[in-house]
């Protein structure tokens, strides 16, 4: 189809790719221009090393009208036009101009700040009172932390309590799959945006595709 883009698509975790996948079968949804994920995509990196490194190569795929589909956080950058000066070697001042192939869209400052925006439903899923929610993730430093100490405190049953890491771990054993069965059957991406306008953004950016 003329109206369709199949873009590579690289992801930091599992999350991320599931609530990446979440705003491509709603922009699909709308009618608006078709986005199809190649076999294999999105890729899970495990961290942010291996889309850095690719960055050079998704302004050259663009040049030969190849697309590329990139979601990873903020983290402790300043904000996120500055991760992208560094990432794509933009000079300090100049204009920051990436190709409409490069759909680079940056969580601030964890994906994790995006699905506690939809907090009600967050809250209700995982059992916990509303009110230990903030409506304000984006301001989070860390986000991932955030959620961890709430679960460490109000956390209820034995799949809640397995999301909390252990020993040196950095998540627990059932962290990734209880985050994406919440995204996959309960999370909206309408009532996350209304506090996580990092997420808002993101979606403009596909419909102006």
């Amino acid at each position: 189809m003329a109206d369709t883009i199949y873009p590579i698509s690289f992801v930091e975790d599992e999350p991320s790719k599931s609530v990446l996948i979440k705003l491509v079968e709603r922009h699909n949804a709308a009618g608006l221009r078709h986005i199809c994920f190649k076999d294999g995509f999105p890729r899970v990196t495990k961290g942010f090393g291996q889309i850095k490194v690719k960055c050079g190569a998704f302004l050259n795929m663009a040049a030969s009208g190849m697309y590329s589909l990139t979601l990873t956080d903020l983290d402790n950058d300043e904000c996120p036009s500055q991760k992208i000066r560094n990432w794509f070697f933009y000079e300090r001042e100049g204009r920051i101009a990436l190709p409409q192939q490069v759909i680079f869209r940056i969580a601030v400052r964890e994906v994790e700040a995006w699905i506690m925006a939809d907090r009600e439903a967050f809250s209700d899923f995982l059992g916990i009172p509303v009110k230990n929610i903030t409506d304000s993730p984006e301001s989070l430093s860390d986000p991932k932390d955030y959620l961890l100490n709430i679960l460490r405190k109000k956390a209820k049953t034995r799949k809640i309590k397995d999301m909390i890491p252990r020993g040196s771990a950095h998540i627990g054993p059932m962290y990734n799959e209880v985050i994406c069965e919440f995204i996959n059957n309960k999370w909206s991406v309408e009532r996350a945006c209304k506090n996580a306008p990092s997420l808002l953004g993101s979606v403009s950016a596909l419909e102006r595709l």
